[in-house]
């Protein structure tokens, strides 16, 4: 097989996986890949993005398969690859879909010295199932909830005729590996009203968390990259607000994703007083750091709880109350603050933009 009937037959496989977002690191091994993608692109099939650097094309992928469309990252051939390390165990950690196609030299080359040839095959280890790949992918190869490398051997010539551009789908595609992924929804766990209960929205929580916690009436304790930090019930200041009364009267907490940020959150969750239901997260580390009483994949309410309407209604008055005063420290402060940066710039982004924000200090000034 060509490289370029094998680069076609690979892209197919990544349209029928549900991949919807294509980063391309440009390299010379892996220009039959960025060719084939590019005639996807210009048909309409996928979205294309380049990026020089590896490590740059490898979270701008991780970060668009987050955000919902699944993605793939292609590099070329040598060390390339290892520069998405990072990105790949993140990916890992999260059960993320990420797609790594890198480029490689045939197989004969392999531990002979030639230029840009290293073992590309296992480079993320055993976490990361990896196919070398020298002819058509079998149809469930991307059938994976986590990352999934495809090493691509790709012989001279590597560009297509002048004859053979456009896109020309894979002969004997149809197949889709995406609905091999799909599992029924979870069953419904009611979750009875009464206990004074507040939501926690951990990083990769999303909109589920919100609604939960709207249907309910209670309030929402939701971390910068939960993706749930929206809506009246979103409190501002619950890290301040559990360490007083309100925080001392919780009774029940509904865990969604994986809080890590805030230490007054992972206290909270540590109280033997303290009913938790956890929505279980996916992962290759699934098991919750903190004591879990109920497990319940699709939570549901009857309704909201009217029984303690006027202990959320305090909460929100705590929250307004607690933030009036720190913007009027903050006011204060003669010169600029983490605090006041970060809501400058969160101020800034449309109601719909994506803020990237980066570790340790920054993401908790959010």
């Amino acid at each position: 097989m060509t490289a370029t009937r094998l680069a076609r037959a690979v892209v197919q496989r990544l349209l029928d996986a549900g991949v919807t977002e294509v980063v391309v690191a440009p390299g010379s091994r892996n220009a039959p890949l960025s060719f084939a993608a590019f005639a996807a692109a210009e048909a309409g099939l996928v979205r294309l993005h380049t990026r020089l650097d590896e490590r740059s094309a490898g979270f701008l992928a991780l970060g668009l398969s987050k955000q919902g469309n699944r993605a793939a990252v292609l590099c070329t051939s040598g060390t390339a690859v290892a520069n998405l390390h990072p990105a790949v165990l993140e990916a890992v950690h999260a059960e993320v879909p990420l797609v790594v196609v890198s480029a490689d030299r045939p197989v004969r080359l392999r531990g002979t010295g030639a230029n840009q040839v290293t073992d590309q095959v296992g480079v993320f280890g055993g976490l990361v199932v990896t196919h070398d790949v020298v002819e058509a992918l079998p149809e469930d190869t991307l059938a994976t909830r986590g990352p999934v490398h495809l090493n691509v051997q790709l012989d001279d010539p590597l560009l297509p005729p002048a004859s053979d551009a456009g896109w020309q789908p894979a002969s004997g595609s149809g197949a889709t590996d995406a609905s091999r992924v799909r599992e029924e929804r979870p069953a419904a766990v009611e979750l009875p009203l009464g206990p004074r209960t507040v939501v926690v929205a951990g990083d990769g929580a999303g909109p589920p968390a919100r609604g939960l916690a709207e249907r309910a009436g209670w309030p929402l304790l939701a971390e910068p990259s939960s993706g749930s930090r929206t809506g009246e019930l979103a409190l501002r200041c619950y890290r301040l607000l559990l360490g007083g009364s309100l925080g001392a009267e919780i009774e029940r907490i509904v865990v969604l994703g994986r809080p890590t940020l805030s230490r007054p959150v992972t206290q909270l969750l540590a109280r033997r007083d303290v009913e938790v239901v956890a929505v279980p997260t996916p992962g290759v580390w699934a098991r919750r750091p903190f004591p879990v009483a109920t497990s319940a994949a699709h939570p549901v309410v009857t309704g909201p709880d009217r029984d303690n309407a006027d202990w959320l209604e305090t909460w929100r008055e705590a929250d307004r109350t607690t933030g009036r005063r720190l913007d009027a420290l903050l006011a204060a402060e003669p010169d600029l603050t983490p605090y006041e940066a970060v809501g400058a710039v969160s101020r800034a982004v449309p109601p719909e933009g994506l803020l990237f924000v980066g570790p340790s200090s920054p993401i908790r000034d959010l």
